[in-house]
């Protein structure tokens, strides 16, 4: 499942979006992950693009229509 998650409750997206591989996250965006999902620690795949400064991330995020 795409949006299966981890112990801490993180999503392949989020993980994907924390780390900065802006290709994973077109794809996983692509192939229906759920932008909305929040990790045990509340941060979404938005949050921690912006956190870590991953504007290009951000932007695919907004596109994919997430807020926050």
């Amino acid at each position: 499942n795409i949006n299966d998650k981890s112990s801490e409750g993180a999503t392949a997206l989020i993980l994907a979006a924390w780390k900065g591989h802006a290709t994973v996250v077109k794809r996983l965006l692509a192939s229906g992950a759920n932008i909305n999902i929040k990790a045990n620690n509340g941060f979404s795949a938005m949050k921690l693009a912006a956190a870590m400064g991953h504007d290009d991330i951000i932007k695919l995020l907004k596109q994919a229509g997430a807020t926050e």
